[in-house]
């Protein structure tokens, strides 16, 4: 934790409970056609899935008034975007 005069700058890691609906090409039921060089889709698969992920958080707090703090700013993952795998395997076996 940084704290310079007004500013407190606190760094944590947190798990985080995501719970999504994805939907994707059935690759059973899709065909790619040589001649046309195109890939036709002809189902999808539908699943909600629950994770849970690791995240780090910056949060940077305006101190001016102790009785009346803001936050400021707070940046999620160092800004970078947070990955979900349909196939919880897929992270590892992925080339």
């Amino acid at each position: 934790m940084k704290n310079d005069r007004d500013t407190m700058v606190s760094r944590c890691s947190a798990s985080v409970n995501l719970s999504v609906s994805v939907s994707y090409a059935d690759r059973n039921m899709t065909m790619y056609d040589s001649e046309d060089k195109m890939e036709y889709v002809f189902g999808h698969v539908s699943e909600d899935l629950d994770r849970d992920v690791e995240v780090t958080a910056e949060v940077t707090i305006l101190w001016e008034d102790p009785a009346n703090y803001v936050v400021e700013r707070t940046v999620i993952n160092d800004g970078d975007s947070i990955s979900v795998y349909v196939d919880e395997d897929a992270e590892t076996n992925w080339k």
